[in-house]
């Protein structure tokens, strides 16, 4: 075999592809380029055919760093250029904003400085990658007036740069009134603890004609902290706002937030309570009623003549979403398990519920369960405090509460759990459900099952 002459075969078809992606890179080049001359000279009104073409090549250079970094320069170039027109200048800052490198930042820095390219350089930025825009945004700031600074202002806040903090500070003492508000917003929306002493000493001047916006770019200030967690200073903030010198729509929306963080100030005692179960009859109940009977005005929840082959759930016919529950709860003995499920709902096909579960028996008194879901103990309660009140074959009250994303437990008296549902995609609406667990003949009861519902419309 002659290794030699395939050798030359091999390296001369490499060549031949080379030369070949070399022609097709060129060719893809030259249509860039014819294409992006064609839309300097664009007007509204006229035909989108280029551009829509423009944008198919875009597309084709993804897996193209070559062909990108061309196209990117061919815009920069067509930017720069006196006979690009307005129209087709706020086209390719379009574009931009969804191919740009560092490459295209000195060509935008430019354009902010001018009114009439000022709001289409802020188009190309405001998703840009690179930290250096929020420089170029910054040094723009010196040389702008009117809408313009507004415009770049209100981007340095939709981008969040803490590096501009001081600069914003400074312009909430500005003699346009515009830029002023657009200050105050840039620092709620970036959001951080230093903007919400710069927001909490600028309300406490009392300035009636920044009141509204002081409070709104407060309270957006308070649900950044809500997000990254700092929940103490999030729910002070939001406390604030909830004052009847507040516009409505910012108190409303304080509430919301704290409802959500379940530190609403509610007052169960005065909602009218509701009994969800009569004594006699399983009405506002479905379930497999082999497993489920009453006695003595209470439900009971399995058998002591058999084994129960398979956890059975009795459960409302009506979802619940922010409510107190009470009730008294009662197991046969020691080693059996229970359990109340809370904001579940039942797996379809199957006799299994999936959710919350305020836990009974064993060594899960007390413990916050999410049964079938995540299939972990949530929390776990303080077993050498519960002892001292727990009664484990006699009947124990039990307390339910939840609030937005936080679910309390009580047993007679003594908080088991407050849990923040820190996972915001999982629902805080479902069925209330009493459970028996599978396993040797038991018996949990439950009864004076009564709800205190809380509607955030009625208050």
């Amino acid at each position: 075999m002659n290794y030699n002459y395939i050798l030359f075969q091999f390296i001369a078809g490499l060549l031949v592809l080379c030369n070949f992606n070399m022609i097709v890179v060129a060719d893809e080049k030259e249509i860039i380029s014819k294409t992006i001359k064609s839309i300097q000279v664009f007007e509204y009104g006229q035909a989108v055919t280029s551009q829509r073409e423009l944008e198919n090549l875009i597309n084709k250079t993804y897996s193209s760093p070559e062909l990108r970094s061309y196209l990117e320069a061919q815009i920069i170039s067509a930017l720069q250029s006196e006979k690009t027109t307005l129209a087709a200048k706020t086209f390719f800052c379009q574009k931009l904003a969804s191919i740009s490198s560092e490459a295209s930042l000195p060509i935008l820095g430019q354009m902010l400085l001018q009114d009439e390219t000022t709001q289409m350089a802020c188009i190309a930025l405001k998703s840009h990658p690179s930290p250096q825009a929020n420089h170029y945004l910054r040094k723009a700031l010196d040389g702008l007036e009117g809408m313009s600074k507004v415009a770049v202002i209100n981007l340095i806040g939709e981008r969040r740069d803490t590096d501009s903090i001081e600069i914003l500070r400074f312009l909430t003492s500005d003699d346009d009134l515009n830029t002023v508000k657009a200050a105050i917003s840039a620092l709620g929306n970036i959001g951080d603890s230093k903007c919400a002493k710069i927001l909490k000493d600028l309300r406490a001047s009392n300035k009636t004609d920044l009141k509204f916006v002081l409070a709104d770019a407060y309270l957006q200030c308070a649900m950044s902290l809500k997000k990254e967690n700092k929940i103490s200073d999030a729910a002070k903030m939001l406390q604030e706002l909830c004052q009847k010198n507040v516009p409505t729509v910012i108190r409303q929306g304080a509430r919301n937030n704290l409802l959500d963080l379940g530190l609403l100030d509610i007052n169960f005692d005065e909602i009218q309570a509701v009994s969800l179960f009569d004594g006699a009859s399983f009405e506002g109940w479905n379930g497999n009623l082999k497993y489920f009977r009453i006695e003595d005005e209470a439900i009971v929840a399995g058998t002591m003549d058999e084994p129960i082959p398979r956890n059975e759930f009795l459960c409302t016919d009506r979802e619940y979403i922010n409510f107190e529950l009470r009730l008294k709860c009662k197991l046969s003995a020691k080693e059996i398990n229970g359990g109340i499920q809370i904001r579940s709902l039942r797996i379809p096909n199957s006799h299994e519920m999936w959710g919350y579960q305020a836990d009974m028996g064993q060594n899960y008194w007390g413990s916050l369960y999410d049964e079938s879901r995540r299939k972990v103990t949530l929390v776990d309660s303080n077993k050498v405090e519960l002892a001292k009140v727990l009664h484990q074959t006699d009947w124990n009250d039990y307390v339910i509460r939840c609030v937005g994303r936080r679910i309390q437990l009580w047993i007679n008296g003594y908080q088991t759990v407050n849990y923040l549902e820190p996972d915001e995609t999982i629902s805080q609406v479902g069925f209330i459900g009493l459970q028996i667990h599978s396993g040797p003949p038991a018996e949990a009861k439950y009864k004076e099952i009564e709800i205190r519902v809380f509607d955030m419309s009625e208050n």
